[in-house]
């Protein structure tokens, strides 16, 4: 039941040893690019891990990434730069629509405005 078919005669771990092909493979078909830019397989889980966290909207992302704390996840693996551009567009307060509609017809024309005001006083 543990006898393998490949190289059975292995007896390091066979978890890690894949892990170490797959980061090496990466980072050899990418230096191939020519990119001129230094990417490795643990790039690749970090941008998947950080877009799953905003995705998520900070739930329970170690069920799907098999962490064990959430410290381990936002020091190593979340992209601050990545989280500020989602927060780029954050407002305390919401959108409203009409009151900018409004706004916009009284810098269109503020004669208009002064002279309504006038009729209500």
């Amino acid at each position: 039941m543990d006898a393998f078919i490949l190289a059975p005669d292995i007896k390091i771990s066979r978890g890690r040893v894949m892990s170490d092909v797959l980061s090496r493979g990466f980072s050899h078909f990418y230096d191939q690019l020519n990119t001129g830019r230094k990417l490795t397989f643990k790039c690749l889980r970090k941008t998947f891990i950080t877009r799953l966290e905003i995705f998520m909207h900070g739930g329970d992302i170690k069920a799907i990434t098999g962490h064990t704390n959430d410290q381990t996840i936002k020091r190593s693996y979340l992209d601050k730069r990545e989280m500020a551009k989602v927060a780029q567009g954050f407002s305390v307060f919401s959108k409203d629509e009409e009151r900018d509609h409004q706004l916009e017809e009284i810098r269109s024309n503020p004669d208009r405005h002064t002279a309504e005001k006038d009729l209500e006083v």
